[in-house]
């Protein structure tokens, strides 16, 4: 994780009384600011996502930023549709049976070294997945495309700014399935970033850094410094200061000497002094 990104951890408890974990992550800050500061930022127009395995290149991610709400299988085959059937009754009798096949971890990302630390990890598992965890996800899945705030502009989350990013040799999950989902986005501020050629986990990709950059871009352009606002504060005042009001002469009446005029001679030419 890049070390100028401040991050954020805590823990929740979930329906069936189990801790889990988070990390947020958030642009830096400089000594004067706090995590509160908030700025106004203009949203940016949604890029087109005609072609996406191409990449949208004025697109992340998760606020951030990168999102994973959209993240269905690739296709539902019929089999799938069968197992779905099968897995749900299943779940209720035997919710601890790993049954329900995983995702191939090679699939993850393209760096040997990673791949390698994550068999290793006693913490991973490449097993199959329990029937209650699959029978859990595509109920998840299910609610996810029945819920309408999504598509509703005047919802308290398409207030949000939203980044997707992905890549797009994502075997994982589906391009096209995400790209359908954003589009139907009713938020303002909406962007998809598609990284050519990367797979699923992008922040572990061998290109995370660009992962980083861009993601990091996206927020300090929301969300600015303080360092950031003061100078754009002071290029506003230096730019007011030249403003023209009213119609007449744009230049600065000077006598025959050569010096500037009075004050009333500069309102007439149009120049408004701050």
């Amino acid at each position: 994780m890049p070390h100028h990104l401040r991050h954020s951890t805590g823990t929740f408890r979930n329906v069936r009384g189990q801790n889990l974990s988070y990390v947020a992550l958030f642009p830096p800050v400089s000594d004067s600011a706090t995590t509160s500061d908030s700025s106004a930022a203009a949203p940016l127009s949604s890029p087109s996502l005609s072609s996406p395995s191409r990449g949208c290149s004025d697109s992340n991610s998760s606020s951030n930023a990168s999102t994973s709400a959209a993240n269905r299988h690739a296709a539902w085959r019929p089999v799938l549709r069968l197992s779905a059937l099968v897995v749900r009754p299943m779940s209720v009798l035997l919710p601890k049976v790993r049954a329900v096949p995983a995702v191939k971890y090679e699939l993850l990302c393209r760096d040997p070294a990673f791949l390698e630390d994550f068999d290793n990890d006693p913490l991973t598992i490449t097993d199959k997945m329990t029937l209650r965890m699959g029978a859990q996800s595509l109920k998840a899945f299910g609610a996810l495309r029945k819920d309408t705030r999504f598509a509703d502009p005047s919802s308290a989350l398409c207030a949000l700014p939203v980044l997707f990013m992905m890549g797009s040799a994502d075997k994982v999950t589906s391009l096209p399935l995400a790209v359908e989902y954003f589009e139907k986005m009713g938020s303002k501020d909406k962007l998809f970033k598609v990284f050519e050629g990367m797979f699923h986990t992008l922040f572990d990709d061998p290109e995370k850094d660009e992962v980083f950059g861009y993601m990091t871009e996206w927020l300090t352009s929301r969300f600015p410094t303080a360092a950031e606002r003061q100078q754009a504060q002071q290029q506003q005042r230096t730019r007011r200061q030249y403003d023209l009001v009213g119609d007449g002469d744009e230049s600065w009446n000077t006598t025959s000497s050569g010096s500037h005029s009075s004050s009333s001679h500069r309102r007439r030419a149009g120049i408004k002094l701050i």
